[in-house]
């Protein structure tokens, strides 16, 4: 079984708009050899190809909120997961089965921050809030479009290793939740993942469309 998490650093939340494309993909995995690193340029096409033969290779593809990642790489890179023969998992959608309330505080939130500092890192809050910090440093909202670009460009170290986090959370998060399923959880959980790869090409296509 060879499970990959990524997750997409981007210029906006468009993903049909081109200027709102990533800047950076980062992806975690502990079932792969191989050389490159944990995050690349998506515009360098040799290891953005490199990426694409582990996604190929992958028996689960694993991210938080996984439309939002996968339309930006399929509509600007060509990288389409609904392609591969992976299993598509997101773990926000397991996160909601497992604590349909919200247990945990702040309640109600399924923010990857909020569910990884609950349950894998109780730091994992702690590198948003220095990305906050130096975007109001440079006079950047960060939640306004191009606002992480902007505090990549000019913390890119900084901003490698936040992003590099955000995946292996991920990660890591799934194994955790995954275990936390009830049986009669299970067939729904089972369910959601048939349906991901049909709901992302309904977004896509529109109804009439959606063939997976």
């Amino acid at each position: 079984m060879k499970r990959l998490a990524f997750d997409t650093e981007t210029r906006g939340l468009d993903a049909f708009n081109p200027e709102h494309r990533p800047f950076l993909v980062t992806w975690y995995s502990e079932d792969f050899d191989t050389d490159l690193p944990f995050h690349f340029d998506p515009d360098d096409k040799e290891k953005l190809a490199v990426f694409q033969g582990l996604c190929d290779e992958a028996d689960e593809i694993v991210a938080h909120n996984m439309t939002f990642d996968a339309h930006h790489m399929r509509e600007n890179y060509g990288v389409d997961v609904t392609k591969c023969k992976a299993k598509l998992v997101d773990t926000d959608i397991l996160a909601r089965i497992v604590i349909p309330s919200g247990g945990w505080s702040p309640p109600g939130t399924y923010a990857l921050k909020n569910l990884s500092a609950t349950f894998v890192d109780r730091e994992a809050k702690a590198p948003e809030d220095q990305i906050k910090t130096w975007a109001d440093e440079i006079g950047v909202k960060l939640k306004s479009t191009g606002g992480y670009y902007q505090v990549y460009r000019a913390y890119p170290e900084a901003m490698i290793e936040y992003a590099e986090k955000d995946a292996e959370w991920t990660y890591k998060l799934y194994a955790i939740l995954e275990k936390k399923l009830e049986p009669k959880e299970q067939e729904v959980w089972a369910l959601e993942c048939e349906l991901l790869k049909v709901l992302i090409n309904t977004e896509r296509h529109g109804d009439r469309k959606s063939v997976v």
